[in-house]
């Protein structure tokens, strides 16, 4: 899965980001509700030659656990654009890391996150903060 942190700014070079990095078109594109996130997952479904599928769990740091297992159910590369706290919010549940510390995780806008899940639901965190 790559987890996209929406842009307010231009959505272009986070597109030519999943680009570059997915070489095709993922399974999934899903996006959260808010119109930074809606306005970048169509940048980046233009690239990749897909529609993006609104899933308002991913707008909300509170719900993004429950998007997660949704992602995770459904199988394939997935591309989520989201807001950057709900990227912080789902790589802290991923590893552990108490509400109270997960700014201290990097998302910055515009930027990537990678994680990677395997058998038995053991899962990587492969990269953040790419661009």
């Amino acid at each position: 899965m790559v987890l996209v942190a929406s842009s307010g700014g231009s959505s272009s070079a986070p597109a030519a980001a999943v680009q570059r990095l997915l070489g095709g078109a993922p399974r999934c594109l899903v996006t959260a509700s808010g119109d930074d996130a809606v306005e970048t997952a169509a940048e980046v479904g233009d690239a990749l030659g897909v529609d993006a599928v609104v899933d308002r769990g991913w707008s909300d740091p509170a719900s993004g656990p429950g998007a997660w297992d949704r992602v995770v159910e459904r199988g394939g590369t997935t591309v989520v654009v989201c807001p950057p706290d709900v990227v912080r919010a789902v790589l802290g549940h991923l590893l552990g890391v108490p509400a109270d510390r997960q700014s201290r995780l990097a998302a910055p806008a515009g930027s990537l996150a990678g994680v990677e899940v395997w058998p038995g639901d053991d899962v990587s965190i492969a990269f953040t903060g790419r661009t």
